[in-house]
């Protein structure tokens, strides 16, 4: 396996990975300033509950830990985390809009006005948006991985 392929993943991986913890950050601080934004996009995109901040702050670690892992060229590791952070940030995106197809479900049944603002604020949420880029790095580290695998079963 070339590890010139690994080394872009994961530095796809480390840059989506700050994303993460940056989201985090402003979670946080939106959480204890309570205070809004001035910018919509961030309005939209940084979740205003600390909930939140217990999913994306280890995704964004272990997304990021993959390139710290192939420059020690653990590539063992490196793909371990790719795996997991891009399978983590997989099933949160997934949660997110299950829930927002919750919403509207219970806005259809109870007969309630359905904002255009909810869904999208639901659906634009870092959970949810990130966990798009995060899918695709997790299909990718799946590819890798079986390389990997038919790798060292030729290999023994």
């Amino acid at each position: 396996m070339k590890s010139g392929k690994l080394f872009i993943l994961s530095t796809l991986a480390f840059i989506l990975g700050i994303f993460y913890v940056l989201a985090v950050i402003l979670a946080i601080y939106l959480w204890i300033t309570q205070s809004p934004f001035s910018s919509q996009f961030l309005y939209y995109f940084v979740p205003k509950d600390v909930s939140s901040v217990i999913i994306l702050a280890p995704i964004g670690l272990v997304l990021s830990s993959s390139l710290y892992y192939v420059l020690r060229r653990d590539v063992v590791k490196s793909i371990a985390c790719l795996l997991i952070g891009g399978g983590i940030g997989t099933i949160a995106m997934i949660i997110q809009t299950l829930v927002v197809f919750a919403n509207i479900v219970d806005a259809t049944i109870m007969g309630e006005k359905l904002s255009i603002e909810k869904i999208t604020v639901g659906l634009l949420r870092a959970d949810s948006s990130l966990g798009w880029a995060a899918f695709l790095l997790f299909l990718t580290s799946i590819l890798l991985y079986r390389k990997l695998r038919n790798t060292l079963k030729n290999n023994l």
